[in-house]
């Protein structure tokens, strides 16, 4: 009996060590964005889906186009290593966005000044992996 119990302490000793600390481990992830060889657009989001089981991230550009990952709902400051599908999501509130005329012929659909395959994680041509230690992963899309 006495052994059950010291089991079980051990037990919940780890589920409240692993739930402290979150229990995953992020790698430091920045970058640029770049539309056509210029900066993305300020506020334009890069948007990281785990191509399978993980952790999504995702980061938003500043006015040079650079940017830096952060994930889950707690805003971890980088990424799970992995491989990822990258694609973008324009800024709602910019010109660039209001005055796009719909992509791929699809009435109602504005991606703002990205092509259309680039605004889903499931049509774009982007994976990149993160690895351990600090990642640079600069990202060009053509127009």
């Amino acid at each position: 009996m006495n052994r059950l119990i010291g089991i079980s302490i051990v037990i919940a000793l780890g589920i409240i060590t692993v739930g402290c600390d979150g229990g995953i481990a992020v790698q430091p992830v920045k970058g640029k964005l770049l539309l056509e060889g210029n900066p993305a657009p300020e506020n334009t989001r890069v948007n990281f889906t785990p191509v399978g089981e993980g952790l999504a991230a995702s980061g938003v550009v500043d006015a040079e186009g650079n940017y830096e990952l952060f994930s889950g709902s707690d805003g971890l400051p980088g990424a799970v290593v992995g491989t990822y599908k990258v694609s973008v999501t324009a800024d709602a509130s910019s010109a660039d966005y209001m005055d796009a005329s719909p992509r791929g012929g699809v009435p109602g659909v504005v991606t703002g000044p990205f092509p259309k395959e680039y605004t889903s994680e499931f049509t774009t041509p982007i994976q990149k992996d993160v690895v351990e230690g600090e990642n640079t992963i600069d990202i060009e899309i053509p127009q």
